[in-house]
């Protein structure tokens, strides 16, 4: 798989130059995401590739966001 960084059209991996945060690091935990890191001299490049496991996780939020629209279209 090639890796593309955050600003491509459509990613499945993307680079992280900053620290993880706490929601990089919920989603790292429950499996979502798995986390490659890479050392260029003294720095290191973080590469975040979303799983199988993080797709439906994330088509499920997807669907939640979707019904509350429809929600707050129809008032």
């Amino acid at each position: 798989m090639s890796r593309r960084s955050h600003t491509a059209g459509s990613y499945v991996m993307w680079r992280s130059d900053c620290s993880f945060g706490a929601p990089n690091l919920l989603v790292l935990g429950a499996g979502c995401v798995e986390v490659h890191r890479e050392y260029t001299g003294r720095r290191v490049r973080s590469w975040i590739r979303i799983t199988a496991h993080g797709v439906g996780k994330l088509r499920e939020e997807v669907e939640v966001l979707r019904l509350l629209l429809d929600v707050l279209d129809s008032r």
